[in-house]
């Protein structure tokens, strides 16, 4: 890219270490960039996205409060970034980093220490490829947007022109796939993932979608192999192993579970929702002593979380714990007064307690903040 082309871009730098931070903007100002914006971690850079447009980001992968490869994740979840270049700079590339940054569409890494070269070299591969795509990228791109709008067969046709062109290609393959599990084909879907599986067994998607076929067949058994068989590869991937925790939970292996589970807490150790999130699952299986552990954990990270410690309550009031819900709910009640149903789940461990007095005060409260709770009315009605 000339330099002329350079000036006109917006480049946002993420880097938490401010001198690395000014070298990489002396760099870029040196190539003719002019337009340069600096975040010093991903919070910051996530919020001067919601407000500025940006051409390119370099972020740094390790930082304080949000990660580079967890903004990165952030932007492909919403439309208005999906084709938002990203370089991300990081210290090491093991297979696990590797796998985690190909998975969630990074266009380019690069290694620290680097030069200027190096970032000029990178940084016109990744615009260069955005602005001037190849036809299979094209072809990709008119077939995702036929899928977006549900036209699977055009998306279809799209794929397959574009696989004629690079017919080992695992993008163009995955993407059939996918036209084809929504057109209900799921014996051709399955085919394009296990080629993809043969000829490119890195590509960690291709696991993942033939386990969802498998899972809406009811392979339970099938779906969990191909999942930790992903998870192996790219274990840093906390949503897949909540899914893999979820799937041995309906197969009946708690064990199988748990490690799933441990494992997407140790990745996002500071992350209250997949604790949460796991708690829910736990609940969902009668596994109240598992779930009060990560509810617990939850509140560590946030103890303002009025739902959590509802959650909590629940938990212990399904071990018999009275006591310890009851604190719970109070606790809640301390974050937010007037919520009637930590009233109502108050009255119930209340009442299982055999504390009827008090169960009638709790159940009272909630229905005068919620004159329309039913379920509050026929209890009310039975003491």
């Amino acid at each position: 890219m000339d330099l002329a082309g350079r000036g006109q871009l917006k480049i946002l730098v993420v880097e938490d270490q401010f001198n690395m931070r000014r070298t990489i903007c002396n760099m870029l100002k040196k190539m003719g960039y002019r337009h340069i914006v600096e975040a010093e971690d991903g919070k910051a850079a996530w919020e001067k996205m919601q407000a500025e447009h940006f051409d390119l980001v370099i972020t740094d992968w390790v930082m304080p409060r949000m990660k580079g490869i967890d903004l990165l994740k952030k932007a492909r979840a919403k439309e208005q970034f999906r084709d938002l270049p990203f370089v991300i700079v990081t210290g090491v590339v093991d297979e696990e980093t590797v796998a985690e940054a190909a998975e969630t569409d990074v266009d380019a890494y690069i290694i620290k220490p680097f030069v200027a070269k190096t970032l000029e070299e990178k940084m016109d591969q990744v615009l260069d490829r955005r602005l001037n795509p190849d036809e299979v990228e094209i072809l990709l791109e008119l077939g995702k947007d036929h899928m977006r709008a549900g036209r699977y067969e055009d998306a279809l046709r799209e794929f397959q022109r574009a696989m004629a062109i690079c017919p080992q290609s695992p993008r163009v393959l995955c993407s059939m796939g996918e036209a084809y599990e929504k057109l209900g084909r799921l014996r051709k879907a399955e085919e394009n993932y296990l080629e993809i599986i043969e000829f490119a067994p890195l590509f960690v998607k291709a696991y993942e979608r033939l386990a969802g076929v498998y899972e809406q067949e009811g392979m339970t058994e099938k779906a969990m192999q191909l999942l930790a068989e992903a998870a192996r590869i790219s274990p840093r991937n906390t949503k897949r192993q909540i899914k893999l925790g979820n799937l041995a939970l309906r197969a009946g292996d708690p064990e199988k579970a748990c490690e799933a589970f441990s494992e997407a807490m140790r990745v996002a150790e500071k992350d209250a929702d997949i604790r949460t999130e796991i708690g829910e699952a736990f609940l969902s299986h009668g596994m109240a002593v598992e779930a009060a552990q990560a509810f617990e954990g939850a509140l560590k990270i946030n103890p303002q979380d009025v739902h959590v410690y509802n959650r909590l309550g629940i938990a212990y009031r399904k071990q018999g714990k009275y006591k310890d819900a009851i604190e719970q709910y109070h606790r809640a009640l301390r974050v937010d007064p007037n919520d009637e149903n930590i009233y109502y789940n108050l009255g119930r461990a209340l009442l299982e307690a055999d504390m009827r007095q008090d169960a009638r005060k709790a159940f009272e409260k909630a229905l005068q903040l919620n004159p329309e709770f039913s379920e509050v009315r026929q209890i009310l009605a039975g003491l």
